[in-house]
């Protein structure tokens, strides 16, 4: 009899298992047509989608010592995530997040992740970077227009696409496709500052300026790109 009640429990678990897969797969192809999906592109890939092993070299030109740093990729994760809309349903979108090593620039982590259009807009992702000190800012929304302040809150500050050029030159080298942007952080503080950022196609970030005044100190930060090795993800 224990044998038998044994056996009927192992049948009860696995038609249990086989249920929960079954209703697992259902809801997933259910929520996949019921709810908008967003990929990143192609065309944004070329500036943040670099794999595990990829580094940037950059020099600091305000600065004599202290002033090469290396930020290397360490590691790639892949997530799809679901996005509450308040105007619509929500969506689904995929993101990436790199893990960094940096020494003196201070980052940690990077993150891409695709977003919904704007109009007719293309590339309609977020890159966001995240530094040791425990701030993170959106640093690369190309899909908004020229000159237009957005508010992304406290933490965040106000971003603003300055201008896009098809070809620029910094410290002697030509890039192509380059995006500039700004961010205005700590809005309002007695130590509000301002970070630029520069991000070419196959390149990714290749400038980036800060200037804040801390303590009656002005600081004024330039670091330039000046080698890479850089892979893409497949």
């Amino acid at each position: 009899m224990k044998k038998l009640q044994a056996i009927s429990k192992i049948k009860i678990s696995l038609l249990m298992i086989i249920a929960i897969i079954f209703v697992q797969s259902c809801t997933d192809e259910e929520i996949i047509t019921e709810y908008p999906y967003h990929e990143i592109s192609e065309e944004y890939q070329a500036y943040t989608a670099f794999d595990s092993g990829s580094y940037w070299v950059y020099q600091k030109t305000t600065a004599t010592i202290n002033n090469i740093d290396t930020v290397k990729i360490t590691k790639v994760n892949f997530d799809r995530r679901f996005h509450i809309d308040n105007t619509t349903t929500g969506f689904f979108y995929d993101a990436i997040e790199q893990s960094l090593s940096s020494t003196y620039i201070g980052l940690e982590k990077a993150e891409t992740s695709a977003g919904s259009p704007i109009n007719n807009s293309t590339m309609n992702e977020n890159y966001r970077i995240f530094f040791n000190s425990g701030s993170y800012y959106s640093v690369f929304i190309p899909k908004f227009p020229v000159d237009s302040m957005q508010l992304l809150g406290d933490a965040e500050g106000n971003y603003q696409n300055l201008a896009f050029h098809n070809q620029l030159e910094i410290q002697g080298r030509i890039y192509t496709d380059v995006f500039h942007t700004q961010v205005i952080f700590n809005v309002g503080q007695v130590d509000q500052g301002i970070m630029e950022f520069f991000f070419a196609k196959d390149f990714g970030l290749v400038k980036y300026t800060k200037k804040q005044l801390i303590n009656d100190i002005q600081i004024n930060d330039e670091w330039v790109l000046t080698n890479s090795m850089l892979t893409r993800i497949p």
